[in-house]
């Protein structure tokens, strides 16, 4: 189904000469065959995750499923295919720009956390573990590209950070150690987008008051009345200036509702 031609495949013997002739200029002339073109492996490969993407959010719309567990056959199917896509050669060829590793496993983060729909019906299972570890690696990858002065989408990364915090909550539990350095990296990441974009300002204080008020609460995971207001006001800001839904509806259940209040066994 994925295009196969010289042009789009990785071939060792043009790695020094990332440029191919392209295969339907074989009958011109010889001057014009020796005319090179730009690399679109890159390109090809984008095309692969992108046709995984749009598979899922079919699959999605068509079951109504948004805000639901995702079936488990579908969610196995697709963490299969991001896997192999994750393993092909490509990922680990280029290495300048927006071709390079780190934005293609960035890519990667960022789907398999979009594969996860989290609720409080499903916070303890593997689907929510997939999530918060997706999201952390999201975090820190985003970071490292902000650091490159490579500038990606920053409410993809506001969705990473509020699924942290929503797991955290939900468990009930203090923040793990392993994901202090995302929480970090994210609160460095919209910091500095603040200064560069006023409306950027919600989103930085939303998360603050995550990073604030989750941890603090006493006891764990029960938030009080005024906290939840504070988000409440924060979350109207936030949706004026643009959020996904998928977050939209997190960030609705922290200030509306509380956490679970057993664990299931």
């Amino acid at each position: 189904m994925y295009i196969s031609t010289p042009l789009y495949e990785f071939n060792d013997r043009i790695v020094e000469n990332p440029c191919s002739n392209l295969p339907w200029t074989e009958h011109r002339d010889t001057l014009d065959k020796d005319v090179s073109y730009p690399d679109l492996r890159t390109f090809s490969y984008i095309c692969k995750i992108r046709t995984i993407q749009s598979f899922f959010m079919h699959m999605i719309e068509k079951d109504e499923l948004e805000g639901k567990p995702v079936p488990l056959d579908l969610e196995i199917h697709m963490l299969r295919e991001l896997r192999e896509w994750e393993n092909d050669e490509t990922i680990r060829k280029h290495s300048r720009g927006y071709q390079n590793p780190l934005w293609l496993q960035h890519i990667g983060h960022l789907t398999r956390l979009s594969f996860c729909f989290v609720n409080k019906a499903n916070v303890f299972s593997t689907n929510a573990d997939n999530a918060f570890q997706a999201s952390c690696a999201a975090c820190t990858s985003f970071r490292c590209l902000q650091k490159k002065k490579q500038i990606a989408q920053p409410w993809l990364a506001f969705r990473a950070a509020v699924t942290l915090w929503y797991i955290i909550w939900a468990r009930m539990t203090p923040v793990p150690q392993h994901a202090n350095d995302a929480i970090r990296d994210c609160s460095a990441v919209l910091a500095i987008f603040a200064d560069r974009w006023p409306k950027a300002e919600h989103y930085r204080d939303c998360f603050e008051w995550l990073a604030s008020t989750i941890p603090r609460s006493q006891p764990q995971g029960q938030l009080s009345a005024e906290a939840r207001q504070g988000l409440a006001s924060l979350l109207v800001k936030l949706e004026e200036s643009g959020i996904h839904r998928t977050t939209s509806r997190m960030l609705h259940e922290i200030c509306e509702t509380g956490p679970l209040t057993e664990v299931p066994t």
